[in-house]
């Protein structure tokens, strides 16, 4: 859990976060609050865990993934 400041804790509730810890916090305030809704059980622990995983696969394919292909054309890539 990112430690941020009690006042970035405020903040983010009325904008967008700003840095990796921020990001890192409202994505685990948005857990917890799933959680807490849920219940805390092995289904909804999972079910948290698989939405973090599938949402890093989406990121990867959607933001990654292009644009380490932009740099491979780019730069020439390092399999050659």
């Amino acid at each position: 859990m990112p430690y941020i400041t009690p006042e970035a804790r405020r903040d983010l509730r009325a904008r967008q976060p700003m840095n990796a810890g921020e990001l890192n916090y409202a994505m685990c305030i948005l857990a917890a609050e799933y959680m807490h809704t849920k219940g805390i059980s092995y289904q909804s622990i999972a079910e948290v865990m698989a939405a973090f995983e599938c949402g890093k696969a989406e990121f990867y394919r959607c933001f990654a993934a292009p644009y380490e292909q932009g740099k491979r054309e780019s730069n020439g890539d390092v399999w050659t």
